[in-house]
């Protein structure tokens, strides 16, 4: 690889690395994509045939989508979407004639590859994907004989709901395409065209989620609760359907992981002793320490020095970090005046960054917080509705 190709592949690493992350603020992300904008220009004018960013036209960006695609190398999918979406932000020009291109693709993969660069591109996306009324979704014929091509249908179904979600506009085509979405025993016609991912997604992102119980055993029988599909689920939920949540998932250790993670996510700061208690269990210390961070932000500060939060050795930070879950329970015991702020500890108070958590809150962290914070603070924005479309916090910003 030559040096830009290789700085441009250094980028998108470094981008891995600051998307979840509690020392990488919006800035640091907004300069990583200014880099990568800058390096996709100086690429894209070296005109070489064998890379993405050099391509002409849409025909030659498909073409070498396909050959990476069947090539398995270089990129992986996120990685790849990322570099169309560079290209796209160059050429903005070339934005509606591709995506049209890759949503009608008879190409499995490239549908749902559309959809994950157009989530990147956030406020640089100029074509406007309505799929009422200028796609029809495959749900009612996706068979095919080729497994693969089968997954990806169904991956492309779920990011198109996710679309149709963030533009309000899901409860809109489910009525006209799917009324029966409501109706459980009727969802077996369908078992052919709709996986059961996709049935959760819709429970999850539609008005059909009352039956919280149901819904945590699907994620737990579809081995799913490492999703985003499960963040949204948590985010939108009230303190007593998030404690239905994380009772059931208490029946088995090996879920503990995914309770903290809900406790984090929730905001509820009742979790804060349970956090405390984890924190002290050598298999949890980096969970709990994250889950802390994301309900306390920098008022965690004054229990465990930011030395000890961050050292760089892994190892000893995970060893130290265990001392402190007895100083939190003490702290919580006492009302937590220690950190700036005091509560009854019956309160169903929640927190997200030190705040406690209202739309307002959610829009300032979305801005000002860090990336794991901004990656939360845009999930309540967009449970909360307050805009058409809220961009998620890994989108690529160039200002």
């Amino acid at each position: 690889m030559d040096k830009l190709t290789v700085q441009f592949t250094q980028l998108i690493a470094q981008r891995k690395v600051l998307s979840f992350n509690f020392c990488c603020y919006k800035e640091s992300f907004v300069d990583n994509t200014q880099k990568l904008v800058t390096l996709a220009h100086l690429i894209h004018a070296q005109n070489n045939n064998q890379c993405i960013l050099s391509a002409q036209n849409s025909t030659q960006i498909t073409d070498h989508l396909q050959a990476k695609y069947q090539s398995k190398d270089q990129y992986n999918e996120h990685e790849l979407a990322l570099v169309v979406a560079l290209k796209l932000i160059i050429q903005p020009q070339l934005q509606s004639e591709l995506l049209t291109i890759m949503l009608t693709s008879e190409q499995a993969y490239l549908p749902s590859l559309s959809l994950t660069v157009a989530k990147l591109l956030g406020n640089n996306l100029i074509f406007t994907i309505d799929f009422i009324n200028e796609f029809t979704l495959p749900i009612s014929d996706v068979s095919t004989d080729k497994a693969n091509e089968k997954y990806q249908q169904q991956v492309f179904i779920q990011k198109a709901l996710f679309t149709l979600y963030y533009s309000k506009k899901l409860m809109t085509y489910l009525s006209a395409a799917l009324p029966e979405y409501k109706n459980y025993d009727s969802r077996i016609v369908f078992a052919e065209s709709l996986s059961a991912i996709n049935w959760l997604t819709i429970d999850v992102l539609s008005d059909n989620k009352s039956d919280v119980h149901r819904i945590t055993t699907e994620f737990i029988q579809q081995e799913y609760l490492n999703s985003y599909l499960f963040d949204v689920f948590i985010t939108s939920l009230n303190e007593h359907e998030v404690t239905q949540v994380v009772n059931l998932l208490s029946v088995d250790n090996a879920f503990i992981p995914y309770i903290i993670h809900a406790m984090a996510l929730s905001g509820y700061i009742k979790f804060i002793p349970f956090l405390a208690q984890y924190l002290q269990q050598a298999p949890f210390v980096s969970a709990a320490h994250q889950a802390l961070r994301i309900i306390l932000g920098s008022k965690l500060d004054k229990l465990i020095p930011l030395t000890i939060q961050f050292n760089n050795d892994i190892e000893q930070r995970q060893k130290d970090l265990q001392y402190y879950g007895a100083k939190i329970l003490n702290a919580w015991q006492q009302g937590m005046p220690s950190i700036g702020f005091t509560f009854e500890q019956q309160d169903n108070k929640r927190l997200l960054n030190g705040i406690e958590l209202s739309i307002q809150t959610a829009e300032h962290v979305a801005i000002s917080g860090s990336q794991w914070h901004r990656y939360v603070a845009t999930l309540y924005q967009q449970q909360a509705g307050a805009t058409v479309y809220c961009y998620n916090a890994h989108a690529l910003e160039v200002n």
